[in-house]
């Protein structure tokens, strides 16, 4: 029911011609913001800015009351679902979503968002998304994004605010839902406001509730919840120890922000054993710190000896007994100095590590310097209780040759992530002035897509500064796929049409390599071809919001997934959504009412969303 609101009056509301304005979120320190000093949102800006979910603009200004946008709002709320580097990687140019004209930014957002039901595809190109958004607008866009995490189901009728009857009756059910779960409330007044212009500090506060408190799993890496263990001066490393006693090390820098409750302090202030909650940067440095206002706390001052020491136990300052822990993390070097070291793992994850006189370099077996280590080092780490005691270089994280394969296009940021032929990955910044050409013509970043062969130039810097596009596929095509062949002599049909498939062809979704064999009938794909008309690449366009036909297999009501088998004689086993419906359009009279009524043999037609199955249709039994 809500997709289908969601999906008509509410994107047709949306779609109402407003006043055009130019695009926001340009990077600023939130440290620098000169506009925040007596503004009631300073400290929720400082939180989203930490945890990359909001920016300023040039001149180092936030301009807490001004509007928001609905692309700004829409391309928040989608970095809230953990979902940003899906949007930026997204090829939104064969999504088959017709966006509006004239966007310089957030295609990926939109078409992102379509597929997962904020907005529907046939009303996204009559988006005035540079317009402002207004509060019964985000409250329906928050309200979807966390439809099956809210706790209770909002009540219209149960709403008091005393303009109630402003709110349009479309979206009472989706201001119930986030009123009555806590996550928006009023103005003042008891008054919500509804056609008011959502304020970019409003939403910066929404942003870091709804993040903080766990509604999006955005940030859960990056909020450290715990006791303080210490600051050393000497090297600005803070410790926090969390609850399961594991002890995580950050620096902290000359742009760190600390509060006390709501009172913005200094480092100073904060005492070894007290409540802290620290938000962590992209960098792996601290770039938040928050204590309880409640100073009466019997901890020490901010430590001067170095955090990690040996021996079974330590005895902090505040009397805590820390047991030793050991860990092992393997991954990429990050940063670097003369005492910390951040390692980017497999799965992104970035931690970071306290360097000392104790700490062991190895190189082919051979201890060397810690100078030996550089950024693109792969590395095994061995820390006790967040000090690194042993680095063992593995191999580097470079690329074997200038020649790769675009995998992730962040052109928002500047960043790209390539693949060689020997399946090294690795995310390189390109130069704001970076020549970048493709068909011979002078290109943007944006204008690279996933699955492109290039050759590129890095400079002294490290930084990209020229990409050639080397167009080695001469046609492509767009569209659903409608049958498949594996085997010795693979075929795929797009939209009917027969392809045949190079077997050494790349099968990319989410920038990630699968195999042909993952690929549902149904799913949409770019497929490109070479001078011989054979595929090369596979891309994966949607495979979470389509429909699927197959003969039921198996059916595990315990664990809600219904297995299906397709004409290509693949199997795939998909979740079943709680709310999900059941039709019977078959020639049959059978009543099906749960999916523990479905049986083995019969003929369905799955439509998901989002990945899940929504509706099952029982078209032959």
């Amino acid at each position: 029911m809500i997709k289908r609101i969601i999906s008509g009056t509410i994107t047709l509301a949306l779609s109402s011609a407003l006043v055009f304005s130019p695009p926001a979120l340009l990077p600023a320190g939130a440290a620098s913001f000169n506009d925040l000093k007596s503004h009631w949102a300073r400290q929720a800006v400082e939180q989203s800015y930490a945890l990359d979910l909001m920016k300023g603009y040039p001149g180092d200004v936030f301009n807490p009351d001004g509007p928001i946008s609905r692309l700004e709002a829409i391309a928040i709320i989608i970095r809230g679902m953990g979902l940003e580097s899906q949007a930026l990687s997204l090829d939104y140019k064969n999504s088959g979503v017709t966006l509006p004209k004239g966007m310089t930014w957030g295609q990926g957002h939109l078409v992102l968002a379509t597929q997962k039901g904020l907005l529907h595809k046939d009303y996204v190109s009559q988006l005035m998304y540079n317009n402002p958004i207004t509060r019964q607008e985000v409250a329906a866009l928050v309200a979807v994004a966390l439809q099956d995490k809210l706790k209770v189901k909002g009540d219209p009728a149960k709403l008091s605010f005393t303009d109630t009857d402003n709110i349009s009756t479309t979206y009472r059910p989706y201001v119930a839902d986030v009123s009555q779960n806590d996550i928006m409330q009023g103005q003042g007044n008891n008054e919500f406001g509804p056609n008011d212009i959502m304020r970019r500090g409003q939403m910066a506060a929404l942003i870091v509730k709804t993040t903080v408190n766990g509604w999006f799993e955005y940030g859960s890496d990056r909020i450290i919840d715990g006791t303080l263990a210490g600051i050393d001066t000497a090297t600005d490393m803070a410790t926090v120890k969390k609850s399961d006693g594991t002890q995580i090390p950050r620096l902290v820098g000359s742009n760190t922000v600390y509060y006390r409750g709501t009172s913005e302090t200094t480092k100073d202030d904060f005492r070894s054993g007290e409540k802290v909650l620290a938000i962590v940067g992209s960098d792996a440095t601290i770039r938040y710190m928050e204590a309880s206002s409640d100073t009466g706390n019997t901890g020490n001052s901010t430590n001067t000896g170095t955090t990690g020491n040996t021996g079974n136990t330590n005895n902090s300052g505040s009397g805590a007994t820390i047991t030793e822990q050991t860990q092992y993390t393997e991954g990429e070097v990050t940063v670097i100095n003369s005492n910390y070291i951040a390692v980017k793992t497999g799965t992104g994850t970035v931690k970071g590590f306290s360097l000392s006189s104790n700490t062991k370099v190895l190189k082919s077996s051979s201890q060397v310097s810690i100078g030996t280590l550089k950024v693109g080092d792969l590395v095994k780490v061995t820390s006790v209780n967040g000090e690194a005691r042993e680095i063992a270089i593995t191999g580097t994280a470079s690329l074997t040759s200038n020649e790769a394969e675009v995998r992730g296009v962040d052109d928002f940021y500047g960043f790209i992530t390539l693949r060689d032929r020997n399946g090294n990955r690795k995310e390189y910044e390109v130069l704001v002035n970076a020549r970048i050409e493709k068909g011979n013509d002078r290109v943007s970043l944006d204008e690279l897509e996933i699955g492109d062969d290039i050759t590129f130039e890095v400079g002294s810097n490290g930084k990209i500064d020229e990409i050639i596009a080397l167009g080695s596929e001469v046609s492509s095509a767009t569209g659903k796929v409608t049958d498949l062949r594996t085997g010795s002599t693979p075929r795929i049909y797009v939209d009917s049409d027969r392809y045949e498939v190079d077997k050494n062809a790349d099968i990319i979704k989410d920038g990630d390599d699968i195999d042909l064999e993952d690929i549902m009938i149904g799913t949409e794909v770019t497929v490109k071809m070479d001078e011989d008309d054979i595929v090369t690449k596979i891309i994966v366009e949607d495979d979470e919001d389509i429909i699927v036909e197959g003969t039921v297999t198996e059916v595990d009501e315990d664990r809600d997934e219904i297995t299906i088998e397709q004409g290509s004689d693949l199997e795939f086993t998909l979740e079943v959504n709680r709310s999900c419906t059941f039709r019977d359009t078959s020639s049959s009279s059978y009543d099906i009412e749960e999916l523990d009524d479905i049986r083995d043999g019969w003929d369905v037609k799955l439509y998901l969303d989002n990945g899940k199955v929504k509706e099952i249709r029982v078209t032959d039994t």
